[in-house]
């Protein structure tokens, strides 16, 4: 019975970090996609979600989206993966953009996150600014985290350089983007 148990609790053990692998966001990899991942994996990786292709014709301009999307079977936006080279299938990810809250760091911070989760939890040296958005960039993932002028308290459109100590700490995550290089 003894033994039983013990082996019991080593499934249940080995299932729970197997599902946390799965939208775990860490250097260079996103859940299952990393830095090696192709574009013909994605199929069998995203099996039980919804994988939207770009689509391409000959003689016809290029989509308006080159990027793959992933959906939850709900209908949820899970991810948009960008990949080097448009149509073809053995092609690496190039970046991997999250918008889901089921993806986090192991120090769980996600999209659900604000800035003071990020800035208590990583070291933050580099932000960048758009002209819609601010990119606060995490060397130890390699990952950009992207927060909306609205929220900067900013003009939706504007040209302001933004600093680290001008971020508001309960600024929430647009989406955050894993770079696979």
């Amino acid at each position: 019975m003894k033994k039983l148990f013990i082996l019991l609790l080593v499934i249940t053990l080995f299932i729970q970090c197997q599902s946390n692998q799965i939208h775990l966001i860490q250097k260079n990899q996103v859940g299952l996609i990393s830095n090696k991942t192709k574009v013909s994996d994605l199929d069998k990786i995203f099996a039980k979600d919804s994988l939207v292709k770009p689509h391409y014709e000959k003689n016809q301009p290029k989509y308006l989206s080159e990027d793959y999307e992933v959906y939850s079977k709900k209908g949820a936006h899970l991810l948009t993966i960008n990949i080097e080279n448009d149509n073809d299938t053995t092609s690496i990810i190039q970046s991997v953009q999250i918008f889901s809250p089921l993806y986090k760091t192991k120090k769980e911070i996600s999209v659900n996150s604000v800035f003071k989760d990020l800035k208590g939890n990583y070291d933050l040296k580099k932000v960048t600014s758009t002209i819609t958005a601010a990119s606060v960039f995490v060397n130890e993932l390699n990952a950009s985290f992207i927060i909306t002028n609205k929220d900067l308290g900013l003009s939706e459109f504007s040209t302001k350089s933004v600093s680290l100590d001008q971020i508001p700490d309960n600024a929430p995550f647009k989406y955050i983007t894993v770079w696979l290089n």
